[in-house]
Formats: structure tokens, sequence, C-alpha cells
């Protein structure tokens, strides 16, 4: 059986790109054995890098609040330097 080294998981459609971080990696033949300790390692890689999605994702909302608040407050002060 055919496992990326990254995270253990089967090639993505024939490809050199692994089927659960979808990234170009390599590839190694293993025997089955080795195969389901791959696939319950991927599984969990799996869900980490889920996680690690999200997060990035959330911190790129938050980076956009944060952009948005600083416009908002930003014609305020423009405002207040005119007035003086």
């Amino acid at each position: 059986m055919t496992i990326s080294t990254c995270c253990g998981a089967s090639p993505w459609y024939g490809t050199d790109i692994c089927s659960e971080c979808r990234e170009h990696t390599d590839f190694e033949e293993v025997d089955e054995e080795q195969a389901e300790s791959a696939t319950a390692q991927s599984a969990w890689f799996g869900q980490m890098r889920k996680v690690e999605k999200q997060t990035v994702w959330l911190a790129d909302i938050m980076d956009f609040v944060n952009t948005l608040r600083a416009k908002k407050e930003s014609p305020d002060e423009q405002q207040k330097e005119a007035d003086k």
C-alpha cells in the first residue's frame, strides 16, 4: 500500500499530493499493518490540521475586524485634528 510520508494518507487521485493535507509530498510502500497504523495517525493529523486552519481563519477575521475598527475611529480623529 502507498502512503504519504507527511501524515500517512493515500495519494490524492493518483497524484503526488497527499489526500489528507492536499500538499505535495513523497510516498512510500508499506505493508498492511503499517498502513493501519498510518491511517490512525492520518485521522489524528487531519483533525489537528482542521483546528490549525480554523485558528488561522479566526486570526485573519480578527485582523480584518481590527482594521475596520481603526478605519472607523480614524475619521473622528482626523476631524478633531482639522478643527484644531
